[in-house]
This record gives structure tokens, C-alpha cells and sequence, in this order.
């Protein structure tokens, strides 16, 4: 069997190893709990040796202390380099990535249950495990007691990126009783959330995608089938539906066939940020780009259930769109733009359609939900995206789901 990316994040336990084709002598080992990189080669003596390499954890994010195929080659490349020159190899100690026990996903389970059961003041339990949640999806399969502080930099890093300085903030304030809790379970020897800084306050962003960028943008989200399976593909159709709604990421990833009633999507209160029920009319292409499925089955689903790894995903878009300097949230600023500028929709059609947060009096006297002004703006909007991508042939503006 040829190892690749993918693959070897999916190989069954066995005995047996399972051998590079590409590199002779590296293998990976697959056991019931972790997944062991070795090399075997032999000394200018003739001496058979055999170093461990590292361990490759699956689901692992971005900078963590797995050792993917490319790494794992890399090094076994060095070390056999080294040999062919007649240099001694040190023997290098490899930490054990403890891949046994419970996983960040399972600890965040049992620390909100823990929560519930101590009572007290817990009306605000349900948006701390939200957000945790939300900043730590990268992290799910990942053994907690492998969470490291650079991690937890890494998830805020992550959020303030994406435009919400703010939301990463409150994801530090939110990590530090969880981690503590993890200490008094001896899972992790220090609570680190206190070493982690607060993301600085940055200039508010202005940025908004021109006619060329949205085209580019656009071709670039419906090509990405292939990639990491599935999970990107689904990431691409979900960057589709945010250009034609205006809506945001981690409420879009959420979206289930069953939340949807005759082309219709309501946001309760609880489970958007405006805190009032938030009603979505979808326009003609983004119910094409939805698709059709069961009730309880995500619109857009990922290799574990919800859509992962954002910013591997992001970086993948901007390489293949060729456009830089931008943010999943810009989508956001572009549509509003576009809808007061080039459709000349007032601005307060705009920011409902957008689910900004009313304010000050408006918050307590304007109940008024806008739901017919909405829907002809949405349509609106898709009828100037059309022409925008028909401005230069690119590709078919939608795909089904069930194509």
C-alpha cells in the first residue's frame, strides 16, 4: 500500500508495518493507540539499526509534535545522509506523544457536565463550551494531555485573525477554569492561559473584495474538490453560500438540511451573535449550492463531522484564487458594500441582512424583523453576483450537493 497524506491518517492497526515505497527502510507503525515513524538501516560496520522517528497523531493541527509523511521522510532522509557519509548518527529521544487517554473533544464534554453538576452560576456555561468549542475544533482529536500553550496561542491567533480580537480574548478568559480544571485531574501539569497575551486591539479593516477578486475568489472555493477529501470541497461550497449571504462562518459550518423550512433559515437567539432570531431567505443559487439531504445531516460536513483546519483551508483558497490580504470576514464587509453602494439598499437593509447587533435605543424599541426587505435584497444581491461572475467566464456559478 503507498502512504500518502491522507492515508496514513486512516490505515488499520496491524502487526506488520506498513513500509514507505518512496524511502526504503521507513515505515509507519499503526498500534491500537498511536501510529510510530522508524527507520531501519544499517551502519558502515554493517550493524542493522533501528531509530524511532517520531509519532503521527491524526486530526493533529498545524505546529503541533506530529510527524507527517513529508517531515517523517525528511528526517529519515538526513539521518541516512549522515550514514552514507560515515558520520555518527546520535540516538535521539522522541517524547511520547501519549495518545491514550481522553482527547480535547472528550475533556470539554466532561468539564461542562462537571460545571453543570456544581450548580452555582452557570447561565453563561452554555457560551463559554461554544466558544471553546469553536476556538478548539482544530484540536478535537488531539490526547489533551498534548495541548500545549503554543496551541493555545495558536486557536487565539486563529480567531483574532479572523477579524474578532475581542472573541479571542474572551476564548483566553474562558480557557483558563478549563485548563485549571485539567490540572486538578493531573491531565496537564500547569495551567498556561495566564502565559498566553491577550491579542492587541488592530486597526479596524476596511478591506473589500473588487469585482476581479470576488471572480477569482469565486472559481477558485468551487474548485477545490480533491483536496483533504471531501472537507474541502465542502469548504469551498460554504465559502459559496457566505459570498451570496453575508453571514457568518462558524454559524454557516453549523447548518443542518433540517434548519431549512421552504428555502428559509432562522437563527434563534441563542445561537447567533444579534441575540434576536435572525431570519435567512435563501436566493435561487444558494439553495442550488445546498443541496438537498436528511434532517439531522450537516449542509456542510467535514472529514469529523463539522469543517476543520480553517486556516489550512483559507491558506489553500489563496493559492489557488491568487488573491492575498483578505479574510472569510471580508465576505461580510464586501456584501454589505456592495449592497448600499451598488444596489443603493439603505444601510439599516444591510446591516439586518448581516445580523449586526442593534444599539443603544434601537436595540429596545426596533422589533421590526425586515423579512420581505431582506429576501428582495438577498435576491437582489445574487442577481449582481451573477453578473459580476458573467463578467468573465470563470466557472458554472453553482454545483449541487447531490449532483
Amino acid at each position: 500500500m503507498k502512504l500518502t497524506a491522507a492515508s496514513i491518517a486512516t490505515l488499520p492497526p496491524r502487526k506488520l508495518p506498513y513500509p514507505d515505497s518512496l524511502l526504503p527502510g521507513l515505515a509507519l507503525y499503526v498500534g491500537a493507540k498511536r501510529r510510530t515513524w522508524q527507520l531501519r538501516y544499517r551502519t558502515g560496520g554493517g550493524v542493522q539499526k533501528t531509530d524511532k522517528l517520531g509519532y503521527f497523531i491524526p486530526s493533529a493541527p498545524e505546529g503541533s509534535d506530529s510527524l507527517g509523511l513529508a517531515d517523517a521522510r525528511a528526517k529519515a532522509r538526513e539521518i541516512l545522509s549522515r550514514v552514507e557519509a560515515g558520520v555518527p548518527v546520535a540516538e535521539e529521544k522522541v517524547p511520547h506523544p501519549k495518545t491514550g487517554g481522553e482527547t480535547v473533544e472528550q475533556s470539554l464534554d466532561k468539564y461542562e457536565k462537571y460545571r453543570t453538576r456544581q450548580g452555582g452560576k452557570i447561565k453563561s456555561l452554555p457560551k463559554t463550551m461554544k466558544a471553546l468549542r469553536s476556538a478548539l475544533a482544530d484540536y478535537a482529536s488531539l490526547p489533551v494531555a498534548n495541548f500545549t500553550r503554543r496551541d493555545l496561542r495558536k486557536a487565539s491567533e486563529v480567531i483574532a485573525e479572523r477579524g474578532s480580537v475581542h472573541a479571542a480574548s474572551a476564548f483566553l478568559r474562558y480557557s483558563g477554569p478549563w485548563l485549571k480544571w485539567l490540572v486538578e485531574r493531573e491531565l496537564i501539569e500547569t495551567n498556561f492561559s495566564r502565559d498566553v497575551s491577550k491579542p492587541a486591539a488592530t486597526k479596524k479593516r476596511k478591506r473589500v473584495l473588487t469585482d476581479d477578486e470576488i471572480r477569482r475568489v469565486w472559481a477558485a472555493a468551487g474548485s477545490m474538490e480533491g483536496i483533504r477529501r471531501n472537507a474541502a470541497k465542502n469548504y469551498g461550497r460554504a465559502v459559496h453560500l457566505l459570498m451570496l449571504t453575508g453571514q457568518r462562518l462558524d454559524e454557516v459550518i453549523s447548518l443542518k438540511h433540517g434548519d431549512i423550512l421552504d428555502g428559509k433559515w432562522r437563527l434563534k437567539d441563542k445561537d447567533n451573535k444579534s441575540g434576536r432570531d435572525h431570519l435567512i431567505t435563501f436566493s435561487k443559487t444558494a439553495l442550488k449550492i445546498i443541496g438537498s439531504g436528511e434532517a439531522d445531516e450537516l449542509v456542510f460536513p467535514g472529514v469529523h463531522e463539522k469543517i476543520s483546519g480553517f486556516s489550512r483551508l483559507k491558506r489553500d483558497l489563496d493559492e489557488a484564487s491568487g488573491t492575498s490580504n483578505w479574510r472569510i470576514h471580508d465576505l461580510r464587509r464586501t456584501l454589505f458594500t456592495r449592497l448600499v453602494e451598488d444596489l443603493e439598499f439603505p444601510e439599516e437593509i444591510a446591516h439586518a441582512i448581516c445580523n449586526h447587533k442593534q444599539q443603544g435605543l434601537s436595540a429596545v424599541y426596533n422589533q421590526a424583523t425586515r423579512e420581505k426587505q431582506k429576501a428582495k435584497a438577498w435576491e437582489a444581491w445574487d442577481d449582481r453576483l451573477r453578473a459580476i461572475l458573467a463578467a468573465e467566464k470563470v466557472v458554472p456559478l453553482a454545483k449541487s450537493k447531490r449532483a
